[in-house]
């Protein structure tokens, strides 16, 4: 896609922390919120839902058709970074390049009952 885009890139690490750049550049010029804490949704409901989402992506017919499929726990993991940060990837690396799957999952505590 980043080579389509021609958003340039030698390495594909590179072209994919273009392309999430691109993305998350479209995303702030349309307004749309960075993450998922930004649209609104608070810690706890988001933490409530976690398992329930996780496990609903995993059961989706669209997930067997990727080229690795993943674990729920990644699953997890995908949704935990979106929610905190808006991506799976750190943005912190020379030039503001990206890692993909560098971020640590960041673990949310569950509602207390």
């Amino acid at each position: 896609i980043a080579d389509y885009l021609q958003l340039g890139g030698k390495t594909e690490d590179e072209k994919v922390a273009r392309l999430v750049k691109a993305i998350e550049d479209l995303k702030a010029k349309l307004d749309i919120p960075a993450s998922i804490r930004e649209a609104g949704v608070p810690e706890q409901a988001f933490a409530a839902a976690l398992d329930t989402l996780a496990e609903d992506a995993f059961d989706d017919q669209c997930t067997g058709a990727n080229p690795r499929y993943p674990l729920i726990g990644e699953i997890k993991c995908l949704y935990q970074n979106a929610y905190r940060h808006g991506s799976a990837l750190r943005l912190d690396g020379p030039d503001d390049q990206s890692t993909p799957g560098s971020r640590e999952c960041e673990e949310l505590s569950k509602p207390k009952t």
